[in-house]
């Protein structure tokens, strides 16, 4: 039972979740996500600031003890704070960096959000930590319900952008009062004491390693910001999202389910297992997307957004090494200090933004750069797991992986008979993988 709460937990409420967001895009359009596509810019880097890498640490020590709890809350509340006096302040230059006025109230309002989270970090932590995906869903579900059934109805009044924001704070607003509801976290008189300054010399790398991973989209989209129109930002964040949802939605679930797994088994066939089931997964994926692409972004979004239809498949393309990247990075949170994990983003962050001054800012070039920043994340992490299983796992991984891309890049470029011939690759290597998997699972 626990499998099925976990699964709608991350994969049915993800879904929920973009159900309301493909409202709002047929209400809204373009414009109005690139308005505030601009401004989750600065709120998803004050957020991952705010969470500190604490998240993972509450998850992994089961033993920690409620004045470092507690520590941990009352830190985040301040930085929360603080960054929000920040913003506030900022905020005219940042629309005045934009030449839109209309970002400043815009933004002064969505950094509410900051603070709201900031209080539910430790108690959905909690939650986590003990896997109880049931109150997380309870938690999750019932937040998004309640703050789409007022974001929608102010869009159907309105039809502004303001809706967006108002669905934002409506999130963040109930799903604090839902979490302190449902959770109970013992907590006592706050203590810094030597158990909290190791937390926070660990949460360091990971905040570093998770700004790298969590805000290499959201730098883009400042540089689109920069240079085009908000609509532009729109087309582009939307994109973002849809890949999102089939690539990241799947791949982190797959890797918050297996991380509690591993932690305490540390079993590297359990995770090559995981490895090749994605195989099948993304290859559906890419053959649907190959040819339904057009028509499902038509009827989700409206012929406004027909445009974004060419970028999806390129991002769609390395969906694959996104998906082992997640599984490998798991791996390393659990025997490493996590510094290989800080190098992997820093790599992947920076190569492809200094590219960008060599290249021309176009809609598929910004594409290609996401591409290449999964690209360089999955060679460091195989090169890593290169050390601990077989060579012929990695060798097969890297020909799945070439097959996975190629598939997608060879039909943008309008090679149909390559696409197909791959497709016929692909379906081979997926049937001898799921027979390789079965005689394991039978034999042993």
């Amino acid at each position: 039972m626990k499998i099925i709460w976990a699964i709608f937990e991350k994969i049915g409420i993800d879904l929920i979740q973009a159900s309301v967001f493909l409202i709002f895009a047929k209400l809204l359009g373009p414009e109005a996500f690139g308005v505030v596509g601009v401004l989750t810019i600065f709120v998803t880097i004050s957020k991952s600031i705010i969470e500190g890498g604490f998240k993972d640490i509450i998850v992994r020590n089961r033993d920690i003890s409620s004045e470092t709890i507690s520590a941990i809350f009352i830190f985040q509340l301040f930085i929360a704070f603080l960054l929000y006096i920040v913003l506030y302040f900022t905020a005219p230059e940042i629309g005045s960096y934009f030449d839109d006025k209309r970002l400043t109230p815009l933004l002064r309002i969505l950094s509410v959000s900051l603070i709201l989270n900031s209080m539910s970090i430790v108690h959905s932590s909690s939650i986590y930590k003990y896997e109880d995906y049931k109150t997380l869903s309870k938690i999750r579900g019932f937040s998004i319900f309640l703050a789409a059934v007022i974001g929608v109805v102010h869009a159907l009044i309105y039809s502004s952008f303001w809706s967006i924001v108002v669905y934002h704070i409506g999130l963040s607003l109930f799903s604090l009062i839902l979490n302190f509801y449902y959770t109970y976290v013992k907590m006592s008189w706050p203590k810094f004491n030597h158990e909290f300054l190791k937390a926070l010399q660990l949460g360091y790398k990971l905040l570093v390693s998770s700004l790298l991973n969590a805000n290499f989209h959201n730098v883009l989209k400042f540089i689109i910001g920069s240079k085009f129109s908000m609509e532009f930002v729109g087309f582009f964040s939307q994109t973002v999202r849809l890949s999102q949802l089939v690539v990241r939605t799947p791949s982190n679930f797959i890797g918050r389910y297996s991380f509690p797994i591993f932690s305490k088994k540390r079993d590297f066939g359990f995770v090559i297992s995981l490895l090749r089931v994605g195989v099948l997964y993304f290859l559906t994926v890419q053959i649907g997307v190959l040819y339904f692409g057009s028509n499902v972004v038509i009827y989700l979004l409206g012929d406004k957004w027909l445009f974004i239809t060419e970028g999806l498949v390129l991002l769609l393309s390395f969906g694959y090494l996104f998906y082992n990247t997640v599984l490998v990075i798991n791996c390393m949170k659990i025997l490493t200090d996590g510094k290989v994990i800080l190098y992997n983003r820093f790599v992947s962050f920076s190569l492809p933004l200094a590219l960008i001054l060599v290249v021309d800012i176009n809609y598929i070039n910004v594409l290609m750069l996401i591409g290449l920043s999964s690209s360089l994340s999955f060679i460091i992490c195989l090169r890593w797991l290169s050390k601990l299983v077989p060579i012929g796992v990695i060798l097969e991984i890297i020909f799945n992986s070439i097959i996975l891309v190629s598939l997608g890049v060879s039909y943008l470029v309008n090679y149909h008979v390559l696409s197909t011939i791959l497709i016929v690759i692909s379906i081979v290597l997926v049937s001898r993988i799921l027979l390789i998997t079965k005689l394991k699972f039978r034999y042993g």
